[in-house]
């Protein structure tokens, strides 16, 4: 009589498989790269320094108010945390299905193996996974720093709830199409920012509560309406695109051209009327292919702008700064590479027509890293806060055509110099961090269109 192997049996044969193989590309690897005499000297004295410096050295001592500091600013920023957290899983459902079902597993499904099961055990080696390194972290943070312990779990707490409660909604989010989750994350955004204008901490508690409340309706249709050969294309990807086998093989892993987060858009199926509709497909194309990285930064920016809505106001006025820099050197970064990308690589384009286009696209993401600054000049509203409002914005329309215009005269090789507009750039995005304490500044907004007006014509600003 033959014996039907568990589902478990099945899942775990295809898991040990999976793991040998990987350890025998990283030895492979370790082989070429790692001496081993050389490893074993180097550790040796990375551990004797790291011990003497904690024996001998009053490290802990000497960074005890930056602990004080965090520790204090921590407790005010838990339930700023707890609303925030949500924004970061649905950023995620972009590119990532929230569990890794690979083409081994679903294979396995159509054998006669529980599906449901199977998906079950590979949320349970997650949740296993995270328990580890949650644990292994709190024990690390308990044992060299004066933090309190009950801070430090209360938050690796938060971070291990978010993780479990926001599996099914990151699975059943991934399926959709790009303008829902798009919809959900301004939502949730503007929920957040409702929060930071009412100054109620009950908005993070009540997203929680929502939350767990909607597996009622998810979990009987957890597998109804998934898009298998998307979720199995992307989980091969990040099952195998190993960053060290890659680096040192000179080798990128690229994901397959079968499935976009706008695949199932109809504007992508219209003709071409005009240039300028050929361009605005052109940058579509790139931005969706740099989606990650592109929503990674805009995140954290924008993580970055609400949380520091709640320290002090030169911290917020700093972070306005940066957040400035940051974005318009992505912006300006994404558009030098995409002329080294593709059939635009080889064929002459009009870069101001391109210019132009790539604006209408930057000016999404401008518009979503200035919702918590609208926010914050409406709780601080005042005589100057308008004036403050234009000037920032007006600094960041400056900084990014200076941007744009740099990179410009460097694709098309041209003679040519903006040393005076990139130092008044930078002389701008200065004055921004320091305007809290001199609003009179914010005047200056003033020259600054006008400046924009006749360096780049209206069509250029706006």
């Amino acid at each position: 009589m033959i014996t039907r192997k568990t589902d478990f049996r099945a899942y775990w044969l295809i898991r040990r498989g999976r793991f040998a193989k990987k350890k025998k590309v990283y030895k492979q690897v370790a082989a070429i790269v790692i001496d081993l005499t050389t490893a074993i000297y180097v550790a040796a004295l990375v551990g004797y320094i790291g011990v003497s410096l904690f024996l001998t050295g009053n490290i802990i001592e000497e960074l005890a108010p930056f602990f004080a500091f965090v520790e204090e600013n921590a407790s005010k920023g838990y339930l700023l945390l707890l609303s925030v957290l949500p924004i970061r899983y649905i950023v995620r459902s972009f590119q990532h299905p929230g569990l890794l079902f690979s083409t081994s597993e679903y294979q396995l499904g159509l054998l006669p193996f529980s599906r449901e099961k199977i998906w079950a055990f590979i949320l349970v080696e997650k949740l296993i996974k995270l328990l580890l390194l949650y644990s292994s972290i709190a024990a690390l943070l308990i044992l060299v720093t004066p933090i309190s312990s009950s801070m430090i779990i209360s938050y690796l707490t938060l971070f291990a709830v978010y993780d479990l409660v926001m599996v099914v909604p990151q699975w059943k989010l991934f399926q959709q199409r790009f303008w829902i989750k798009a919809g959900w994350l301004l939502l949730f955004i503007l929920s957040n920012l409702i929060a930071v204008i009412l100054e109620t901490k009950l908005i993070g508690l009540l997203q929680l509560i929502l939350i767990i409340l909607a597996h009622i309706y998810m979990l009987p249709r957890l597998f109804k309406g998934i898009n298998w050969e998307r979720v199995t294309e992307i989980s091969d990807y990040y099952i195998w695109n190993m960053l060290v086998v890659s680096k040192v093989s000179q080798t990128k892993f690229k994901k397959k051209k079968t499935y976009s987060i706008l695949q199932n858009s109809s504007r992508r199926k219209r003709s071409f009327a005009t240039k300028f509709s050929i361009y605005h497909r052109l940058w579509e194309l790139y931005l969706v292919k740099n989606f990650g990285v592109i929503a990674q930064v805009i995140g954290a920016i924008l993580l970055m702008l609400v949380a520091l809505q709640f320290f002090e106001e030169w911290i917020f006025y700093i972070g306005m700064a940066v957040a400035i820099h940051v974005y318009t050197a992505l912006c300006a970064n994404l558009f030098h590479n995409r002329f080294h990308a593709d059939i635009v690589e080889v064929l002459p384009w009009d870069l101001s027509m391109y210019k132009r286009t790539y604006f209408n696209w930057m000016a999404i993401g401008g518009g979503l890293l200035f919702l918590p600054i609208f926010s914050y000049f409406i709780r601080h509203w005042d005589i100057w806060a308008p004036f403050q409002l234009v000037f920032v914005i007006s600094v960041f329309l400056y900084a990014y055509h200076v941007n744009m215009d740099k990179t410009i005269i460097v694709l098309a090789k041209k003679a040519g110099s903006l040393q005076l507009r990139e130092g008044l750039s930078f002389v701008f995005i200065i004055l921004v961090a320091i305007s809290h304490m001199l609003p009179v500044i914010s005047l200056t907004a003033i020259g600054i269109v006008w400046a924009l007006y006749f360096q780049n014509g209206l069509k250029s600003v706006i």
